[in-house]
């Protein structure tokens, strides 16, 4: 079975923007969730979550970590201060 060029497509343009919103991130951390192209597709779907690799489900918590850590709240112009977009 041939690769689909369209959704290749689609795929690289989501880990550029991806890549350029978390320009620091090492995408390499987590590694794929499934090699199995049917778990993929409905991978929000509980029932398919034993069907994920054991070492991205234990990479997960690594990630929103480092999420979490990359994005604190950016410094406001008063000393002390932090934006948060609260009005």
């Amino acid at each position: 079975m041939g690769e689909d060029p369209v959704n290749n497509d689609v795929q690289t343009k989501i880990s550029n923007c991806l890549l350029g919103f978390f320009a620091t991130f090492n995408a390499e951390m987590l590694p794929p969730p499934s090699t199995n192209p049917e778990v993929l597709r409905d991978i929000e779907n509980i029932k398919m979550h034993t069907k994920l690799e054991p070492a991205f489900v234990l990479g997960v918590p690594r990630v929103c970590q480092r999420i979490i850590e990359l994005c604190l709240p950016k410094k406001g112009f008063i000393e002390g201060s932090e934006v948060d977009g609260a009005s």
